[in-house]
């Protein structure tokens, strides 16, 4: 037993004193850190691009639509009166509820928002499709084709510099 005694005591005040030498080379004072900014700016030239739109001129004034045709499928406002959905999608605490149903060509699929938490109300996005779901948060969907449909709601910012912030999102398989 007296070897082991000998030789541990020794061990254990090397390391401490080791551990005290790269202890303070770590944490000399005087180390600096200097970031040097060798970019070159480099001017672009950018060519003048210049749009026109043309703009259809009615001489007849006829109202505007209720529904907005899309080809494959028909959104417009909820009416409990005449619309009865197959399937209700409620858009709550950031998720939609179910996020995945399956429905069959000419089935209507109502969209629900529920305790929504911002002031302004949510944009609702299906394919390139976009609207805003107003204060009732109620819209009904008439799918016309088979496909997958994915959408999502969307929290609009009116800074443009801030990402919008998705609320929810889900598909809808019509087969």
């Amino acid at each position: 037993m007296e070897p082991k005694d000998g030789t541990f005591y020794p061990l254990i005040i090397l390391f401490f004193i080791l551990g005290l030498v790269i202890g303070y080379v770590i944490h000399q004072p005087g180390t600096e850190i200097r970031y040097n900014n060798n970019t070159i700016e480099v001017p672009k030239i950018v060519e003048k691009i210049v749009e026109t739109t043309a703009s259809p001129t009615s001489t007849a004034s006829t109202p505007a639509p209720t529904s907005t045709q899309v080809p494959d499928f028909e959104v417009r406002n909820f009416d409990p009166e005449k619309d009865k959905p197959e399937r209700t999608i409620e858009l709550v605490n950031w998720q939609a509820m179910p996020d995945q149903i399956s429905i069959r060509p000419g089935q209507i699929v109502l969209i629900k928002v529920v305790n929504y938490p911002e002031q302004s109300p949510p944009n609702f996005i299906m394919d390139t499709y976009e609207r805003k779901l107003g204060t009732s948060g109620m819209i009904v969907i008439t799918f016309n084709k088979i496909g997958t449909y994915e959408y999502k709601a969307i929290i609009p910012n009116e800074d443009k510099s801030i990402l919008p912030k998705t609320y929810a999102k889900g598909s809808i398989r019509v087969y």
